[in-house]
């Protein structure tokens, strides 16, 4: 156990969601890293979060860490070990690029990680919308298809509003150029694509 309990700090480190489905240990089956979760659960040395998600806590003056909803959410539907799967969307990436102070009760994902076109699931009192992307997410493409999905739903008075404060520049800090357009754009709806052109965003892709 106590080998076992080493790899999870070396692999996973500390207060960071581990998934069962994660876990590669001495070719042990899934059946046997559930037992010897359950074992390190029942001594303390790990938490678990939900089923099949796990973390080792730290203490401080406060007590014992706990893990936020985001984190977990973002681990398993946006990006794990360097690899991106998915982005945050709605409400919440609007809040992240200063469009809105407002932040969302529910967080809205949108990964290669589902099957199905919309799900809603529910952790910890807290609920994700979860929406399957319409092309294959990874680390290429992933800041201009979340920056196109942010005009499905954006009205235009909101577009000139940020324009130059903080669309123009979120464009040239994150290098989204001429060629994502033709190649990504055409994927999101015609609102999105009326938006790019009626605020003369269109033309700040270099």
């Amino acid at each position: 156990m106590i080998d076992f309990m080493k790899y999870l700090e070396d692999t996973f480190g500390v207060d960071n969601p581990i998934f069962i489905s994660d876990i590669h240990y001495n070719n042990l089956s899934k059946e046997n890293i559930r037992q010897k979760l359950c074992r390190l659960e029942h001594y303390h040395q790990i938490k678990r979060y939900e089923r099949g998600i796990y973390y080792i806590p730290t203490q401080s003056i406060f007590g014992e860490s706990a893990l936020d909803f985001e984190d977990v959410m973002e681990k398993k539907y946006i990006s794990n070990n360097n690899e991106v799967f998915g982005y945050f969307s709605g409400l919440y990436f609007e809040n992240v690029i200063g469009l809105t102070t407002q932040m969302p009760n529910v967080l809205t994902i949108t990964s290669n990680k589902t099957a199905s076109k919309k799900r809603i699931i529910e952790l910890h009192g807290r609920k994700l919308i979860l929406y399957k992307s319409r092309l294959d997410i990874n680390n290429e493409n992933v800041k201009a298809l979340q920056f196109f999905e942010l005009f499905e739903n954006i009205p235009l008075y909101t577009v000139n509003k940020y324009k130059y404060e903080i669309l123009i520049p979120y464009i040239h800090k994150t290098h989204l150029t001429r060629e994502m357009v033709i190649e990504y754009l055409p994927y999101f709806s015609n609102h999105a694509m009326n938006m790019m052109i009626r605020s003369g965003l269109i033309y700040e892709f270099i």
